[in-house]
């Protein structure tokens, strides 16, 4: 079994519930854990010149964003975000935008 093979073997076995934990009860209510979860991997290697073994390689990643939970009680069921998540992507949007300000700014003063 090559390396590759073995990784991919490995992560997929990887979800939601080994990310962030399973469905948990609450008093009178449940809490189902929502998760982004991304798997990337690969490998590669060179055959040389056919007598001598070449060089090779594996490597790969996980990713983990979770977004939130379904919470369910006796009023219903209803998502609650993540408040983390909201600074992740304000970051880049406040950035863009001050980068298009200052461009702005800078053409009307010519």
């Amino acid at each position: 079994m090559n390396i590759v093979t073995k990784v991919a073997g490995q992560v997929l076995a990887v979800g939601v519930a080994r990310a962030v934990g399973e469905p948990v009860d609450l008093g009178g209510g449940r809490l189902v854990p929502v998760a982004i979860v991304a798997h990337a991997f690969g490998g590669g290697g060179d055959q040389g010149n056919g007598d001598v073994d070449g060089a090779g390689g594996a490597g790969g990643s996980t990713f983990v964003w979770p977004v939130g939970a379904y919470v369910g009680d006796e009023s219903g069921v209803r998502f609650r975000g993540n408040p983390g998540l909201w600074g992740v992507v304000a970051a880049p949007l406040v950035l863009a935008t001050g980068i298009a300000a200052a461009v702005v700014v800078r053409a009307a003063r010519r």
